[in-house]
């Protein structure tokens, strides 16, 4: 259970930082102005993939988390940013949960190309702020505990590049991106995609999709991809989709509902449905 725990962190952290990032494309801030959001996670789920992609059931596992995700325009063509997850608590219905802080993540996007076909590139470091030998105790036998890790106890650095389109004068645009994630303490680099599309179908109301995965560029090293102190993620693999809306509730501050699951081949993390409540606000 203790291998199972720490994929499934991995896979909630990963996604996260993809969905957080979900609508910053290529487009680089003003300088001085500002975004921010706040959002809550929740999943519950007992349908794991193992790192051959083999689906088993294990014990109810559920998790929830609150999330900072934030922008600055530092200059017109370079925006900072920064990912918290402040506040992360996860447990199996037959241990007690655990709660701490998560990985904080801090970045940079350059922008080579403006107008309404940008081009940017970045960098996100994954610092290892989180506790990585958190556990929780059995609840039927309080002398034995699993680990249910906040961070990967890793430094991941991150390097991306987008181009998005903005179809103006119709309300929509569109954005892919790539990305190759140096990993350390010896686990596999890994390469991340993504599509996402958006279109605001009444006033103040913005739909979107998106697609995205992750994947080892070479073959994961076996005495790892199971979940060592340090190894959770060693192996992972998907494909995601996600839906939501956003809707402007005031001038500038909006709130927002996405759903997302992974599909396909799917290996070394649980999949089920996740749901992401947000509340932002920008300058």
């Amino acid at each position: 259970m203790t291998r199972i725990v720490s994929s499934l962190l991995s896979i909630i952290i990963t996604l996260l930082c993809s969905l957080t990032e979900a609508n910053a494309g290529a487009w680089t801030r003003k300088q001085g102005s500002y975004y921010a959001k706040l959002g809550f996670t929740t999943l519950s789920t007992n349908t794991f993939h193992t790192k051959d992609g083999d689906e088993i059931t294990t014990a109810d596992f559920n998790t929830w988390s609150f999330n900072f995700y934030g922008e600055y325009g530092i200059t017109e063509s370079l925006t900072g940013i920064a990912k918290f997850p402040f506040l992360r608590n996860a447990g199996f219905e037959t241990t007690e949960s655990f709660t701490g802080i998560g990985d904080l993540s801090i970045g940079l996007r350059y922008g080579l190309v403006a107008g309404s076909t940008p081009v940017a590139v970045g960098i996100l470091i994954d610092f290892p702020t989180g506790n990585e030998n958190g556990s929780g105790t059995l609840k039927e036998l309080p002398t034995a505990s699993v680990r249910l890790p906040t961070g990967d106890g890793e430094l991941n650095t991150q390097l991306n590049f987008s181009l998005s389109h903005s179809f103006y004068p119709a309300p929509a645009f569109v954005s892919l991106d790539g990305g190759y994630n140096v990993r350390t303490e010896g686990f596999t680099d890994e390469y991340l995609f993504a599509v996402q599309g958006g279109y605001k179908i009444i006033e103040k109301l913005w739909l979107q999709a998106n697609l995205r995965g992750i994947g080892p560029i070479s073959t994961p090293d076996p005495t790892l991809a199971g979940g060592t102190a340090l190894g959770f993620g060693e192996g992972v693999q998907y494909t995601a989709y996600s839906f939501g809306a956003s809707y402007e509730i005031a001038p500038r501050l909006n709130v927002s509902f996405d759903l997302f699951s992974a599909f396909g081949r799917i290996t070394n993390i649980y999949s089920g449905i996740n749901y992401v409540l947000g509340i932002s606000i920008e300058s």
